[in-house]
């Protein structure tokens, strides 16, 4: 959708990924939360966002990580760990955030924010902002640099969108469509909301 909203959550070489949804620009946000595991005890993510990884440097500064995001449907009441992804397309508020537990996993800026999370330790392996607008090189060859460099089987990807991705290369969107098996990827709205997380490797 044009100007809409995309969030997209799952493990690379999933058949599908956990979450996903994409919205036009002035349709609403997206929020997605998602299990990422139960396993004791839950680990502790820093209270401070940690830098994002000077991929693609947007034009902008950074904007702040909202504080209260849609909390976890009841559902995910008993989940040790949860992930929330938040979308906000340009017209819905224009904003995203990343959070496991409540803590922010990466500064938010225009274009795909991006998340590597260890699939068995929950551990932050690293953490990228790609502004497809940016006048700083190609974002998405950026992130498919920045994925071959640091993720591995099974390993959680963790996606949400600012501004605009519509964009993004078609050789980007194949990627996450073959590695977390991401569907709505393909048709993103211009500035809408786009939310993704999904598992490397996951079946």
């Amino acid at each position: 959708p044009c100007r809409g909203s995309d969030v997209l959550a799952g493990r690379s070489g999933g058949s599908e990924p956990a979450a996903e949804e994409a919205r036009a620009s002035g349709t609403g946000a997206v929020t997605e939360s998602v299990c990422l595991g139960d396993a004791e005890p839950a680990w502790t993510f820093p209270t401070a966002a940690p830098t994002a990884t000077p991929t693609a440097t947007p034009t902008a500064a950074p904007t702040a990580i909202p504080t209260t995001p849609t909390a976890a449907p009841s559902s995910l009441d008993e989940c040790v760990n949860a992930a929330t992804l938040h979308s906000a397309g340009y017209d819905d508020g224009d904003a995203a955030a990343l959070t496991v537990n409540g803590a922010p996993l990466t500064t938010i800026a225009r274009g795909l924010n991006a998340v590597l999370l260890d699939g068995t330790t929950l551990a932050l392996i690293a953490n990228g902002n790609f502004d497809p607008w940016s006048s700083h090189g190609d974002a998405s060859a950026a992130m498919l640099a920045w994925r071959d460099a640091h993720a591995s089987t099974d390993d959680w990807l963790l996606v949400a969108a600012k501004d605009d991705v519509s964009i993004i290369s078609g050789a980007l969107k194949s990627r996450l469509a073959s590695e977390v098996g991401a569907t709505q990827v393909r048709s993103l709205p211009f500035r809408g909301s786009y939310v993704l997380a999904g598992r490397i490797g996951g079946s």
